[in-house]
């Protein structure tokens, strides 16, 4: 659940739908300068056109902005909640709760993709 957005990685989370942002606009993240920012901080920087929250690494492309476009117009709708904190449970284990086992098992089993291995990190270290 989405609370204040201080604890969600904007990009790399899957906390709108069910694909994080860096695969859903994986040429946009790929153009990021601000790679690990918070979706409390994108939102404060101003996600609408001419937003701060948009930083590149180079100028975009036509078509590149309307990737953007697509984006902002699913944050339309998202509201952040500021009193209430982020909250994340972990995907290993979802029939059977959380187990040390499972968590066990995403850690050590080898990925192939320094993107899952991101992800696996961030679920799992929000237990730690």
């Amino acid at each position: 659940m989405l609370g204040d957005g201080t604890n969600t990685f904007f990009w790399f989370e899957r906390w709108f739908e069910d694909v994080p942002f860096c695969r859903q606009f994986a040429r946009l993240f790929d153009l990021a300068t601000n790679k690990l920012s918070t979706v409390a901080h994108i939102c404060a920087l101003g996600c609408e056109e001419g937003g701060e929250a948009w930083s590149w690494r180079r100028r975009l492309w036509v078509w590149e902005d309307e990737m953007i476009e697509g984006c902002r117009r699913l944050l339309d709708g998202v509201i952040e909640q500021s009193d209430i904190s982020d909250r994340w449970q972990c995907d290993s284990d979802i029939p059977g709760g959380y187990t040390v086992r499972g968590a066990s098992q995403v850690l050590t089993t080898p990925v192939s993709s320094t993107l899952m291995q991101w992800e696996t990190l961030s679920r799992i270290s929000r237990f730690l």
